[in-house]
């Protein structure tokens, strides 16, 4: 394989894993300085741990979904 066709390859594995991980949705993680000084009570703090499992899943999936195309 010559050198220019393996940066094409690997260029192209890097755009589909930007794109896979473009996809998750990390707004959750962004809070206002005002929401970081209050303290969070157990309901707030059960979202936050099912919000963790939502991105936990969404990155198994994107990683899933990449070595499938690794594989074609």
């Amino acid at each position: 394989m010559n050198k220019s066709k393996g940066s094409r390859l690997l260029s192209c594995y890097d755009e589909k894993r930007h794109n896979l991980i473009r996809r998750i949705n990390f707004a959750w993680a962004v809070e206002s300085d005002e929401n970081k000084k209050q303290k969070k009570s157990s309901k707030e703090s059960a979202v936050t741990q099912w919000q963790w499992q939502s991105i936990v899943e969404n990155i198994q999936l994107a990683h899933q979904e990449l070595s499938k195309q690794m594989m074609l």
